[in-house]
């Protein structure tokens, strides 16, 4: 199937192929406010497009990344803020009105570019803030205009889209959790059942001294690359494919992964510590 079968998912749910409106239905249904104000899906549905997603996502051999945006891609401070901030930071930063009050200065993390255009290859990548949905849309727009190739994220999530005004949840994502990886510097703002999802980064702020040397995303990136090889490891077979997949669960990877990462930063560490132990007495 071709790359831009996300569009197509949308457009057959704007045109109710594969799935309607519930307003008057008896049905518990959840609202998908990111896609129309006015859209809503049963529990049901939702379960089939995710279904449909599935089969869809292991036929490209993709996963689903869902992005933070501030502190996690980029730092942004309202113009009002910025009087108490570095002059030689903020002539780097990007600067635009998101709405007619409010004017935000921003900067883009270290690596976004290349991360951005890295993880595209592996994973359909959506937006996912507390910020306001038209913030969330502006900060989308800047991102993908510095990547090089036409592209754009799945969806873009603001906070008027949350099920729960104070907490993220998947419960709003159009993907089945089992290929769903999270990347945001707040791992307690996300609902308990995705706490295993969740790659946690280490918070970006550009006026920190260290903010030029940040490789936090260079970092991350390694950890998406193994866990979507380990999950596609096997050659893609068509016959009861998604069956072979779908009992797979980036959860259970990353786990390993970020354990196997862990290891490796300990040796490195006692490594270093024997190396200046030993020039110590070399002295």
């Amino acid at each position: 199937m071709a790359e831009a079968s996300p569009q197509l998912q949308y457009d057959d749910i704007g045109n109710g192929t594969s799935m309607s409106r519930h307003e008057n239905n008896s049905s518990t249904s959840i609202p998908l406010r990111y896609i129309d104000p006015n859209f809503s899906l049963t529990i049901e549905d939702i379960k089939h497009l995710r279904d449909d997603d599935l089969v869809d996502r292991i036929h490209r051999k993709k996963l689903h990344l869902v992005l933070d945006l501030d502190h996690t891609l980029i730092h942004s401070v309202p113009l009002s803020k910025t009087l108490s901030e570095k002059k030689e930071v903020l002539k780097a930063m990007h600067g635009f009105h998101v709405t007619s009050d409010d004017y935000f200065l921003v900067k883009l993390r270290p690596g976004v570019q290349e991360f951005l255009e890295q993880a595209k290859t592996m994973f359909d990548l959506s937006i996912y803030t507390m910020g306001s949905r038209g913030y969330a849309n502006k900060m989308a727009d800047l991102l993908m205009s510095k990547v090089h190739y036409s592209s754009r994220f799945t969806w873009v999530i603001g906070r008027e889209d949350c099920l729960n005004e104070l907490q993220k949840g998947l419960d709003i994502v159009l993907s089945h959790e089992n290929v769903v990886l999270i990347v945001d510097d707040k791992k307690e703002i996300w609902a308990e059942s995705c706490k295993k999802n969740i790659i946690e980064i280490g918070k970006y702020r550009c006026y920190e001294n260290q903010a030029k040397d940040d490789k936090e995303l260079a970092r991350v990136l390694r950890i998406l690359r193994e866990v979507h090889n380990v999950f596609y490891e096997s050659d893609f077979e068509s016959l009861n494919g998604e069956e072979k997949y779908s009992a797979r669960d980036v959860r259970q990877i990353l786990e390993r992964v970020q354990n196997k990462e862990e290891d490796l930063c300990l040796d490195d560490c006692s490594e270093s510590k024997e190396k200046l132990g030993e020039s110590q007495m070399g002295k």
